[in-house]
């Protein structure tokens, strides 16, 4: 769904934080396939919400 949405906006979609609650790794076939042709600096996954950065600042 988020992929769908960045690839539809691109000019619009800045970033993607996505909670891991499954331990995931980025490169996984789900995670290599939803964000196809995303650059990989655009989406992220973070477990500790607090480690996010604050608007306006460079994950």
């Amino acid at each position: 769904m988020y992929g769908d949405v960045a690839r539809k906006h691109p000019k619009r979609i800045h970033a993607i934080y996505i909670r891991n609650v499954t331990g995931e790794k980025a490169d996984s076939p789900r995670m290599t396939r939803a964000f196809e042709g995303i650059a990989r600096n655009t989406w992220h996954l973070f477990i500790d919400p607090s480690r996010l950065p604050v608007c306006g600042e460079s994950p």
